[in-house]
């Protein structure tokens, strides 16, 4: 019983993981780096003070992961505080 279990619990971890990176772009930090920048200037100029890691995800389709590592280095940069 635990067995199978485990074995459904691995084929549902697998085809999550399949869905995810089917529907995340997939681009160098560099790429990400000046896609998300100029979203920020675009959202700035709009009036928008501030976003999140979810709505950049769901405007680049960058994995979360990328977002985050992207946006710490803003922070530490000094371009952005928090979430912008």
């Amino acid at each position: 019983m635990a067995n199978a279990i485990l074995k459904r619990i691995s084929v549902l971890e697998r085809d999550i993981k399949f869905i995810k990176n089917k529907n995340e772009a997939k681009v160098s930090d560099k790429v990400a780096t000046v896609l998300i920048w100029e979203l920020i200037k675009e959202l700035k100029h709009s009036g928008v003070k501030k976003t999140n890691p979810i709505d950049l995800h769901f405007r680049t389709r960058l994995p979360f992961e990328q977002i985050n590592k992207i946006m710490d280095g803003f922070e530490k940069e000094g371009k952005v505080r928090g979430n912008i």
